[in-house]
This record gives C-alpha cells, structure tokens and sequence, in this order.
C-alpha cells in the first residue's frame, strides 16, 4: 500500500474514533428522484468496474497475456465486457433523465457538467473504464521475459491484487454514499467529498468506514507474498487509484457541490482554499467557485 494514506490511517485512526465536529449545514435539497438518480449511478459505477475486472481476470486465468484478454478485447472477453457495457447503459436510461421538467430526475450538477444525464452518464462511465483497465492492465502485465516466466503463484497474486483493489473501491464508494444518506438527516459532522474522505478527512463515520477499506485492501495485498517481476510498482497504481476514483466520486457523489468546502468538483472552476493556481494568472476565485 502506498505510504501516505496508510500511514495516514494509523496516525489519525484514535483522533477519529473520539472526536466529532460540530454538524454541517445540509446542502441544496434534491428531488427524491434526483436522489435516486444519484445512488444508481453510484451504485452502478461500482459494479461496472467490478464486472470489467472479473472479464479481463477470466480471460487471463485461461489464456494469460493472449489479445482477447486487453482491450479492444475479443471473443469471450468481448462479449463479457459488452454485457457489462449494457447493464450500465440501461441503470442510466432508467434512473436519470433530463427532461426538462418537474419528472426530471437528472440532478441540476450532472447537466452542468456534461449537458445532459446521458452525456454526464457517458463521461463517468469512460472515466470508470480508464480506472478499471489501469488496474488490470498493470497488474496483469506480460512476465514471460522473466527469469521464472509466470509461476502459478505470481498468478495467483495478480488474481489477488485485482480482487483486492476492486472489493475496495466498491467498499469506499458504498462509504461516500452513505455519507450522503446521512448528510440529508443531518447526521454528519464534516464533508462528504470524496477527495477528502480517501485521505481521512471529512465526516468522521465515514472516514472510519473508509479506514476499515484500507486495512482490509492492506490485509489482502499482504498475502501476495510473490508478484511477477513485471510488476514494478503496485504503490504507484494504488495512489492512481485513490485519485481516479477522487475524480469521479468528486461529481457523483458530492451531488449539488458545496461552494467552500476546499475541493474543486462538477461545474466549479476553483474553491478556496484549494483554489491557488487554479484560476489564470493565479486569480483569485471568487465567493461562487468561479474565475474572473
């Protein structure tokens, strides 16, 4: 596991389990279908990214490093990939709708971003394709020029690694979106960025669910005693990881975005105080999260 979050999650994990800050203001309220529209795609995200893993992962126990195995995939694989292709697809088309009326269940944020539900659906569904062929491409990387050539124990570790990394982004995204839940109770005591909450910041329930994800992926991880020489550098995907899934939780989940809460998400061009360097000519963002 890479070195800043997890030694984040024993340096913070005692000041997290004891205090608790005063509770936020709840955001812009959003309609129950633009509610449901929200947990779908977020739900549906996570296991679309899964499924790809479990194509490419078949694929390579069978016949590793063959063509089918990456994309632009071929036989089997192909066909396992579309179907998932298709799952997502039909989740979207059903839940979220920009209709331009009081049935509209496209939140506000999403068109903002991309236009339209379908467009907002299409952009996080090519970034969730970018993160899922990261991790299989790099794990499942082409050892036969090693010394050993693929052992069935460096196998088994990639078979473990991909697991791994899939069970926790469903976890930590199952995390933000009940931080969500809890936020429209107002039951939470700090933000719900995703960003903030995938290096312990944020509402603090939350961050101790994202904390059990980081020891359980440190757990699994640790098992893979023998990785294949290929695989140089498993810290560096796991922070690409982090990041990637920042990124497209930073629009999903994070759903209308909080003006101020110090995380540039959807539509906004800076927030203070992360905002230096975000505007041209180091502008100053404005009080509305947006350059001059």
């Amino acid at each position: 596991m890479s070195a800043r979050p997890l030694f984040a999650c024993f340096a913070v994990l005692s000041l997290v389990l004891v205090t608790r800050a005063p509770v936020f203001a709840l955001p812009e309220a959003l309609s129950k279908g633009e509610i449901g529209c929200q947990a779908a795609i977020n739900k549906a995200l996570a296991g679309y990214g899964k499924a790809r893993g479990n194509c490419v992962a078949g694929c390579e126990k069978k016949t590793p490093s063959a063509p089918d195995c990456a994309a632009p995939f071929g036989g089997k694989t192909l066909a396992c990939v579309q179907k998932a292709d298709a799952k997502l697809a039909a989740v979207l088309a059903k839940k979220c709708t920009s209709a331009g009326n009081d049935d509209d269940t496209c939140p506000e944020c999403f068109e903002q971003v991309n236009g339209s539900c379908a467009a907002f659906g299409t952009a996080v569904s090519a970034r969730s394709v970018t993160l899922t062929e990261d991790i299989t491409d790099t794990i499942f990387c082409n050892d036969s020029g090693s010394p050993d050539g693929l052992t069935k124990a460096e196998a088994k570790c990639q078979k473990t690694l991909v697991s791994g990394l899939a069970s926790f982004v469903n976890a930590v995204t199952k995390c933000a979106s009940n931080c969500l839940k809890n936020e429209r109770k107002a039951k939470t005591d700090a933000s719900c960025n995703p960003e903030g909450l995938l290096f312990l910041s944020g509402d603090s329930k939350t961050v101790e669910c994202v904390l059990k994800a980081f020891f359980k992926l440190s757990s699994v991880t640790g098992k893979c005693v023998d990785q294949p020489e290929c695989l140089t550098n498993f810290g560096g995907l796991e922070t690409r990881v982090y990041n990637q899934l920042a990124d497209v939780g930073g629009d999903v989940n994070v759903c209308p975005a909080e003006c101020g809460d110090g995380y540039t998400q959807g539509a906004e061009a800076c927030d203070p105080p992360s905002s230096v360097g975000e505007c041209p000519g180091n502008a100053a963002c404005s009080a509305t999260c947006t350059c001059p």
